[in-house]
């Protein structure tokens, strides 16, 4: 059995795709749908999308780019799932992922590599990349940029860069206790029950750690992994080159923040030996989601018949 842990905000028709797409008879579903977002995205029954999956809907955390709160959501997801049973894999994904192949493929691919860890590492740590270190070194604001959103974004931005830099100048240091090293990548993986309930027993430490820091739901699974020789040694891939192939993710950061994926790319998304894909938008592209739908929908009732 497989869980799939989904964080969405928006876009309820590329959500119920996404939804169709997991549908499947070894997949229990646990989706959270940002607290701030629209009513008609907030109330809707995704559970209605399934016909083999459980679902399980929650609505509890209001998510602000850069703060602890995506981590928060993140382990209370992985929570809800152990509690519920042992799965083989936990995949955490976007409302705004699709997957690129049909789900018994997806079940092949995780059996043929048993308990090896997918996670991505960007090959940048707090050693040799100041910015990292500077992401938990000091106190940030991030929880605050929901309550002030009537304030622009990039203004609260400034503001919170402005009382780091005080901070620097008085040699503030979260950290003077702490000796990990931490390493930076995408917050998005597969990984196995083992390593989510240790994980998971770190929760109050993770916590003390990452509580008022910056983007740090980029760091905290990889620094985890890299911090402990039992888990590094169980990677899919440990090269720490960034490869998107170790999460088996299909991502693009040379073309966007990340690129999101249009019709024009079709070929390279079906060619890809990934699993999985991410940034759609429906607002953007509709067509790229709807082509990728039709194809693994119909693939995947093929190998059921």
């Amino acid at each position: 059995m497989h869980a799939y842990l989904i964080m969405a905000h928006k876009n309820l028709e590329q959500i119920k795709k996404l939804m169709k797409l997991l549908d499947y008879s070894e997949n229990d579903i646990y989706i959270h749908i940002d607290a701030k977002a629209d009513d008609t995205i907030r109330f809707f029954d995704y559970a209605s999308c399934c016909t083999k999956s459980k679902v399980i809907q929650s609505s509890i955390f209001k998510s602000a780019w850069g703060s602890y709160s995506l981590i928060e959501c993140e382990l209370f997801l992985l929570k809800q799932a152990t509690e519920n049973r042992k799965y083989d894999y936990y995949h955490l994904i976007s409302g705004m992922d699709l997957p690129l192949k049909d789900q018994s493929e997806i079940h092949r691919f995780f059996e043929r590599n048993s308990g090896k860890q997918f996670v991505h590492f960007s090959g940048k740590n707090s050693k040799n990349e100041y910015s990292i270190k500077r992401r938990v070194k000091y106190y940030w604001a991030t929880n605050y940029y929901n309550s002030l959103s009537f304030i622009d974004f990039r203004l609260i931005r400034k503001i919170d860069c402005f009382q780091i830099r005080l901070q620097e100048l008085f040699h503030i240091n979260r950290l003077k206790n702490n000796d990990l090293v931490f390493y930076h990548g995408s917050q998005w993986f597969s990984i196995t029950d083992e390593l989510v309930r240790d994980l998971l027993k770190k929760k109050k430490y993770i916590e003390k750690v990452y509580k008022n820091t910056n983007c740090c739901d980029e760091l905290v699974i990889q620094t985890f992994i890299a911090n402990n020789d039992k888990w590094f040694s169980k990677l899919y891939d440990s090269r720490m080159d960034d490869n998107y192939c170790a999460n088996v993710r299909k991502i693009d950061w040379s073309r966007g923040g990340p690129y999101v994926w249009t019709e024009k790319d079709f070929n390279e998304l079906i060619d890809s030996n990934c699993m999985f894909a991410r940034k759609f938008d429906e607002k953007v592209d509709p067509k790229i989601i709807e082509l990728l739908y039709e194809r693994i929908l119909l693939k995947g009732n093929n190998c059921e018949k």
